[in-house]
């Protein structure tokens, strides 16, 4: 065990759950089977809220290497833009230390986690995607073929435009923000990362309203999410732009 540790290893238990109401009228008169259908929703509902507090974990317990909203220059990305300045878009250099970062806290990175809309980040850029289009491309039109017969537009070509070894998974609610058009990412340890400690499974309990003519549906779960060694097998990097970046510019000289 690591004695000097900077953060409780507790993990609290909380109850989580829902209910569903339908009235005796709405079954009756229903040509579908509406109990099932509202019980598998509710099982989608819980689910998500499971992955939500998990990833609201990793945000707040992770290894933050950078956060673009800091004063400080030193925290953000380094991905430029067409005129060679800073906007806050992710480079190749950026995503390496995401990986150092996970590799000094004696960790082995094994995965890349970010939101599904992400994708257009690694589409636009200059630094991880273009060499990788290019030498395809280039075999294609070689080849006599179609273009978008062997090269796919979609989250599923991110894990093949990033230059590493990675299983690239996306998820919904990872951190992401549509307005200002910036999005969380996570590189870390699978082996390493975290908690589901689970106290009472699912379950189910079914009550009337007589006076009401309206049947009740309960679902109850209890678990806690936590986070394991300070979250040092949790890299992550905050409020990355959606725009383009593109390769340093070199300076030439003439002699």
């Amino acid at each position: 065990m690591d004695w000097q540790t900077h953060e409780s290893n507790e993990i609290r238990i909380g109850k989580v759950g829902l209910r569903l109401r339908v009235s005796d009228e709405m079954i009756s008169d229903s040509q579908w089977d509406i109990i099932s259908m509202m019980m598998k929703a509710a099982g989608r509902a819980l689910v998500r809220h499971k992955e939500n507090k998990c990833f609201k974990a990793w945000t707040k317990h992770g290894h933050v290497i950078y956060d673009n909203m800091l004063p400080d220059p030193d925290a953000h990305t380094t991905g430029l833009d067409s005129t060679g300045n800073f906007n806050n878009t992710l480079a190749v250099e950026d995503l390496l230390n995401l990986i150092i970062a996970i590799m000094a806290n004696e960790m082995s990175p094994t995965d890349l986690i970010l939101h599904p809309l992400s994708w257009i980040a690694f589409a636009r850029s200059e630094l991880t995607g273009s060499l990788n289009i290019n030498n395809q491309m280039r075999g294609v039109y070689m080849a006599g073929k179609q273009p978008n017969s062997s090269f796919a537009l979609g989250p599923g070509s991110i894990q093949g435009r990033i230059p590493f070894a990675f299983n690239v998974s996306l998820s919904p609610f990872v951190p992401f923000d549509k307005e200002n058009k910036l999005f969380d990412m996570y590189c870390l340890d699978k082996d390493n990362v975290g908690i589901l400690l689970v106290r009472d499974e699912l379950k189910m309990d079914k009550f009337d309203e007589p006076a009401r003519d309206i049947q009740n549906i309960k679902f109850i779960e209890r678990y806690g999410v936590g986070v394991v060694h300070e979250g040092r097998g949790i890299a992550v990097a905050k409020n990355i732009s959606l725009d383009k970046s593109y390769p340093e510019v070199l300076a030439v000289r003439h002699v």
